[in-house]
């Protein structure tokens, strides 16, 4: 795996790629483009013994964890500011000290 400022960096390429549309319509995408990916990911296991299968829990599992997120989300306006200002680096170490301690504020600026 690669580190995490790599990781950084590449998902704000892959979110520019999608171009000047709304967030919501960005999400749309990046939605459609991860359920090929996803097909594609299944699709290639399927040489291996129980590898489809444990490819689709695998897949199913990480989305319940998004899903757990999202419901869990509150504002994070120093994440928002980070990024806004395309403090590629500043997010990045914000990120890890957000999960290495889960529990801190998530409005640093209360």
């Amino acid at each position: 795996m690669e580190d995490s400022a790599q990781f950084l960096e590449r998902l704000a390429r892959v979110t520019l790629a999608c171009g000047d549309v709304s967030p919501r319509d960005k999400l749309d995408l990046l939605a459609f483009a991860w359920l090929a990916v996803a097909s594609e990911a299944r699709n290639a296991t399927l040489g291996e013994p129980g590898g489809f299968p444990a490819e689709r829990d695998r897949q199913v599992a990480l989305l319940r964890d998004f899903a757990d997120m999202i419901e869990a989300d509150t504002p994070d306006l120093e994440i928002e500011r980070l990024w806004q200002e395309g403090d590629m680096e500043g997010f990045a170490r914000y990120v890890q000290s957000r999960l290495s301690d889960p529990d801190a504020s998530a409005d640093k600026n209360s």
